[in-house]
């Protein structure tokens, strides 16, 4: 097989079977789309079987019995892929058919590790690309630290040895929160040599803005990004080569810092003292811990943060130091 496309789904009744359409019809004749239904609870599930009968040779579904989440159903997708490169795809977004076709025949050209290609972000409307042609090929600890910083799992495919140990055990995404798709992206560039991609725009991610305008989101939004900084850290700092683009990495974790600390302004009189105390200590234990050196210092403290983020950062470093 030279493709699997893992698709986690859950109660997406009302825009599946467009979605699945745009799957199967891939130019590309040897794929797998395998859809993992997440516990769903609407006609999900009879939508996914309905194009595995019409479609047994290209669609495989697994159906997990508890909503585990999109990390765990990504993970159980891996668990059956067959194909020499892996993709992942959301189940509300649209993909171009002749996606994979462009980006499995650019990887077998160049012997890539990943191949990424443009796409368009619904929220923002606006065209987005992440490699250019200075970061092709096999890269340099610079350009890999580029490259880090940005982009979706979403719009590349991965070689499966860049995933899959000699026993042929996956790399799994973390499980318990969101934004899980960030560290582990960040894992795989880091451990990979060759990038390339193709210069068009292939996949459309239909996401939406993230609110803060209920007091429950607010905790799933501090429990995800923190989740993703300590999950950027453990993921990188580990690797021996992690000095090279370390720079990087700190200044992503330093963006998910400032998204918390917005978080935590804006929730100033609506939550207990106490419980915001606490948070706000927690997360400045977690950047004492995941950033070694200070923000302002850091190369890419004016092109990767925020008008915003900086001058908060700078005026915490100024009271600091």
């Amino acid at each position: 097989m030279k493709v699997s496309i893992i698709v986690p789904v859950y109660n997406a009744e009302k825009t599946l079977i467009e979605r699945v359409g745009n799957l199967l019809n891939q130019t590309l004749s040897d794929i797998e789309i395998i859809f993992i239904n997440d516990a769903s609870t609407d006609n999900t599930l009879a939508i996914l079987e309905s194009a595995k009968n019409q479609f047994p040779d290209r669609v495989r579904v697994l159906s997990l019995k508890e909503n585990k989440g999109p990390g765990a159903a990504r993970n159980a997708g891996l668990s059956i892929a067959t194909g020499d490169y892996i993709g992942f795809c959301d189940s509300d977004d649209i993909v171009d058919s002749t996606m994979y076709e462009k980006l499995y025949n650019k990887a077998i050209e160049n012997n890539a590790d990943i191949v990424d290609c443009a796409f368009y972000r619904e929220s923002q409307n606006k065209a987005f690309r992440h490699f250019t042609n200075d970061i092709v090929g096999e890269i340099s600890a610079k350009q890999k630290s580029i490259i880090l910083q940005g982009g979706f799992c979403v719009t590349k495919i991965f070689k499966r040895s860049l995933i899959y140990n000699d026993k042929n055990e996956p790399t799994l995404f973390r499980e318990e929160y969101g934004l899980e798709d960030m560290d582990y992206l960040m894992g795989l560039i880091a451990r990979a040599k060759i990038f390339h991609y193709v210069d068009d725009i292939l996949y459309i991610y239909k996401d939406s803005d993230n609110s803060l305008s209920k007091e429950q989101d607010f905790f799933k939004y501090y429990r995800n990004h923190a989740s993703a900084m300590l999950g950027i850290y453990d993921t990188l700092s580990s690797l021996p080569n992690y000095s090279d683009f370390q720079d990087a990495a700190e200044i992503c974790m330093a963006t998910m810092y400032i998204n918390i600390k917005d978080a935590l302004e804006k929730m100033h009189g609506k939550i207990n003292d106490t419980v915001l105390q606490e948070m706000e200590n927690g997360i400045e234990s977690m950047k004492k811990q995941c950033i070694q050196k200070p923000i302002s210092k850091n190369p890419y403290f004016t092109s990767g943060l925020s008008e915003h983020g900086k001058t908060l950062i700078l005026k915490e470093e100024r009271n600091k130091y």
